[in-house]
């Protein structure tokens, strides 16, 4: 096991990540917030969807970046989805610090039941050693 396989250091390299390119300014580690501000109309949360494997020479995982957006009149906001997905689809693939980040699947877009949408994007990848 490396120390670049620390699941909250890869979410802080994530996080950095989706702040230089200007995604959203409200930006989550790990899980959705439980409650929202009602002026924050949109929010990324960035996270591991599941075990880092050690493949002894480097690791694997898959990260994941969700783009929520508030729903307009309980419709989904795409306009607003679309330009913050090109954001994200405008880093990958990429190395960033000990990361490569490639091979993006997005997953629909989905009601939260809280009045956003959201669309997840996970990312294959690879840890440096």
């Amino acid at each position: 096991m490396s120390v670049n396989y620390d699941q909250s250091a890869i979410e802080d390299i994530l996080k950095g990540m989706v702040q230089k390119a200007g995604i959203s300014e409200n930006i989550f580690k790990g899980s959705r917030p439980k409650t929202i501000e009602k002026t924050m109309n949109d929010f990324v949360v960035v996270k591991l969807t599941g075990s880092v494997s050690d493949m002894a020479a480097y690791g694997r995982t898959t990260c994941s970046i969700d783009l929520y957006v508030r729903n307009i009149a309980e419709e989904k906001n795409g306009n607003r989805l679309s330009v913050m997905f090109r954001k994200v689809d405008s880093l990958l693939p990429r190395q960033e610090g000990t990361l490569l980040l490639n091979e993006p699947r997005t997953i629909a877009d989905v009601p939260d039941g809280y009045g956003f949408t959201v669309r997840m994007i996970n990312i294959s990848t690879i840890i440096e050693n």
